[in-house]
């Protein structure tokens, strides 16, 4: 049973920790598309479409794309120019790219968020391993050599 309980709390201390390593949060650049033109080299986004669009990404492409998470490469005229890692099409379908190059009209952006850090996400994270980390620590040393339990066999003679 002990086996069964130490899966089952490994299990739980992994995932938690998989949903919450996300330490970084998505806020809104106003003014976007137009503002554009203040983002840095490198900053990763999340790009909204008004209309779902094709995306080329060099040899590969993509159709009915309405989102992007992507990196910010520069700004080209009437388009932007960025390194795509997830495409996300109208029904839902996301399309991993890996950092291919890709060009979107600017007039097609609807909406733009930044990655930035998020101190109240990292906390919480910390706090979910520890927690769990003591939780699993508890389950396991009282799992083992409780009075009550089972006793040895009587000696042979």
């Amino acid at each position: 049973m002990s086996r069964v309980l130490r899966a089952l709390w490994m299990a739980l201390v992994a995932g938690g920790a998989l949903w919450l390593t996300g330490c970084y949060s998505y806020v809104p650049l106003r003014g976007a598309p137009t503002a554009v033109q203040e983002v840095q080299q490198g900053t990763a986004l999340k790009i909204h479409f008004s209309r779902p669009i094709q995306v080329e990404m060099g040899e590969r492409g993509a159709n009915d794309v309405v989102e992007l998470d992507a990196e910010m490469i520069r700004v080209e005229g009437d388009s932007l120019a960025l390194s795509v890692f997830q495409a996300t099409s109208q029904s839902g379908y996301q399309q991993q790219v890996r950092g291919r190059t890709a060009r979107v009209p600017l007039d097609a952006i609807s909406g733009m968020e930044i990655r930035r850090f998020s101190a109240a996400k990292t906390i919480l994270a910390g706090a979910f391993v520890v927690g769990a980390a003591i939780a699993a620590a508890a389950v396991l040393s009282s799992s083992g050599g409780s009075p009550g339990g089972s006793k040895p066999p009587p000696p042979s003679q």
